[in-house]
């Protein structure tokens, strides 16, 4: 399949059928039947019916309609975005920020600035400081970085200053002597130890030796490796921390802020980058940080730079961002895998060799694509081709393209599928999306009778890519804490809240038959986890929130599956966590056992795709939606 045959389709229908469509494209109406019967054979279903007038699309047809404007409105995105490189209005950039730009709002701040002065700039947030952050810089995962400065290993980076945060509380245990206090004075912690975090060469454990200068020779610092081993350690009441009092809301569980009058500390913040050239993008958003900066440091010039930012002269310097390209005739998806070949073999000659063309033909595709996109994409030197900034950023928009057209075939019998009323609904194994199942599959025999549901189990990670490849149509999962590449085309809603604040152990284990334990008593249990890689997010929350209560579990070995660490556990093999949920409906041979002082917010999500028109399908998330507010429910 080839882009023309997508805009051969679009036409016919667009123009309501083929007479008026073959005029339009100034081509012959037979040769114009025979396009779209070779598109309908590719697929493998009808597209149009033929056997009324004017014609209309059968539901595998509708199914590739909407694909068909979709991937014609991607690639003219695509190459606006292309063209808009050049001068740094469009194009993607990745910012590793830490705690204090993240909590000040500056991050925040700048994700507003981007969407509205540079719609056409993807701009990639990731949370990271101190050696991680400059890693990501230096790794090129990352492009800027807002936090310290780096120290001497990383001299091969850049650094700008934005501006200086001032530090005016301390950070306590929760149950601290002083943690009711309106304020206090330095002096009132000078038995206390001092925690500073990454290593003594870092920006926060300066600052923090100035403090304890300023104390006097009774004061003493702990240096912890990292932030989030700097608020466990307070946490589990080893020390305090200087803080900021306007960012108390932010205060890690375990801890409070309470004012210092006579603490005046400070520490710069920077925006990070690797040394050499920089692309526009990435200098369109770093320079975006520096104006931000200094009015999220000094609140009395945020309103300034709001009405600033928000002026008619700014709005018409950067554009609306709309795209304003027709999509070139010329462009073909051959074009397209050509390029993206070059990329991969940043190399012609390595690139034709994979493609089994000569050299030459290559090449000469290749400025045929440039011809079309208006930019040039490709540096032909010594060391090989490698792509410009336009490239780059074209590279990136025009691969989910082919997935798209490869994946065209299947949405379209998907689409079939659902005609006669179809349903499949992707599930994880937890007790309680049993008895939400349970209810619907009741509600269903009485009001849908006509319509099969099936079932197949698929893990959270794993859902969005097969709702959006079509294997699936709804999901039911655990809820999602970042986007994935998948998950901005699809909508999610929420069935049931279902925080963490229990464990499962083995039904006859003695702490099976306790109402409440604390963390402590599970230490010498191997805990049954998932391996990090399976679900990052949830994986960190949960290890950050065991590590705020200064307990670190015992893990021998990662577990994909639920059902392989429910099994475990009932051998008396280790423990699992549980959700609340549990504590009323336990997996089989388990007990569930609340933990004392461990809550972390999770619940269930329903997802399915965008736009999603099938009336089984949107009767069947109506009755999960119903059955998951139901009195078993609750």
């Amino acid at each position: 399949m080839e882009l023309r045959h997508l805009r051969y389709f679009l036409a016919v229908t667009e123009e309501g059928g083929f007479v008026r469509a073959a005029e339009r494209l100034h081509v012959a109406q037979p040769a114009l039947s025979r396009q779209i019967r070779d598109v309908e054979r590719d697929i493998g279903v009808p597209l149009i019916r033929r056997d009324r007038r004017p014609e209309r699309l059968t539901p595998g047809g509708e199914a590739v309609w909407h694909a068909a404007r979709s991937i014609v409105g991607d690639m003219t995105h695509a190459i606006e975005r292309a063209r808009g490189s050049s001068s740094g209005l469009a194009g993607r950039c990745a910012v590793c920020a830490g705690k204090l730009p993240t909590w000040n709002g500056l991050i925040a701040r700048l994700t507003a600035v981007v969407r509205r002065d540079f719609p056409l700039v993807d701009l990639e947030i990731t949370e990271g400081m101190g050696r991680s952050q400059w890693l990501a810089i230096r790794a090129g995962s990352s492009d800027l970085g807002i936090g310290m400065t780096p120290i001497r290993e990383f001299d091969d980076l850049d650094r700008q200053p934005l501006g200086v945060q001032r530090f005016d509380a301390a950070l306590l245990p929760s149950r601290h002597r002083l943690a009711g206090h309106t304020t206090i004075r330095l002096a009132d912690l000078a038995t206390d130890t001092i925690i500073s975090a990454l290593g003594v060469e870092s920006d926060h454990h300066r600052m923090c030796a100035e403090v304890a200068r300023r104390m006097g020779s009774s004061a003493s610092i702990h240096n912890a490796d990292s932030a989030a081993d700097v608020f466990a350690r307070i946490a589990g009441e080893k020390g305090w921390t200087p803080f900021v009092r306007s960012l108390a809301v932010w205060a890690p569980p375990g801890t409070t802020v309470v004012p210092v009058d006579d603490l005046d500390a400070s520490m710069t913040l920077y925006v990070i980058s690797r040394r050499g050239d920089m692309p526009p993008v990435v200098r369109t958003v770093r320079d975006a940080i520096a104006a931000l900066a200094s009015d999220s440091l000094n609140p009395t010039r945020q309103e300034h730079a709001r009405r600033q930012s928000s002026s008619p002269e700014m709005a018409s310097a950067m554009g609306n961002g709309e795209p304003a390209t027709a999509l070139p005739l010329s462009l073909e998806l051959r074009h397209l895998r050509y390029f993206l070949t070059v990329v991969e073999e940043r190399s012609i000659g390595r690139a034709a060799r994979r493609l089994s063309i000569t050299q030459p033909t290559l090449s000469r595709q290749v400025r045929d694509l440039e011809r079309a996109v208006g930019v040039p994409l490709l540096e032909r030197a010594a060391r090989g081709a490698v792509p410009t900034a336009a490239g780059q950023t074209f590279a990136i928009d025009v691969r989910p393209v082919l997935d798209r057209v490869a994946g065209i075939a299947l949405e379209a019998r998907r689409a079939t599928r659902g005609t006669i009323d179809h349903c499949l609904v992707a599930t994880i194994p937890p007790t309680v999306v049993a008895r939400v199942i349970g209810a619907f599959t009741r509600d269903l025999a009485v009001e849908l009778p006509g319509v099969h549901v099936g079932f197949v189990e698929i893990p959270t990670p794993q859902q969005p890519e097969a709702l959006v490849s079509g294997q699936v149509d709804v999901g039911i999962c655990h809820a999602f804490t970042t986007v994935t590449p998948f998950l901005s085309r699809l909508q999610r809603v929420p069935l049931l809240d279902d925080p963490v604040c229990c464990v499962l152990i083995a039904a006859d284990h003695p702490l099976a038959s306790r109402d409440e334990i604390a963390m402590s008593e599970l230490g010498d249990l191997p805990f049954l986890f998932m391996p990090r890689s399976l679900y990052p997010a949830f994986y960190d929350r949960v290890m950050m929130s065991f590590a705020a209560h200064d307990f670190h579990p015992r893990i021998e070995q990662a577990y994909d599956g639920l059902q392989t660490t429910w099994s475990l556990a009932r051998e008396h093999q280790g423990w699992c966590i549980g959700f609340r949920s549990n504590l009323r409906y336990p997996p089989a041979g388990l007990a569930a056992v609340s933990v004392r002082g461990l809550h972390l917010p999770w619940g269930i999500e329903m997802l399915s795709r965008r736009g999603e028109t099938r009336g089984a399908v949107v009767r069947v998330m109506e009755l999960l939606q119903r059955a998951a507010e139901g009195p078993e429910m609750r």
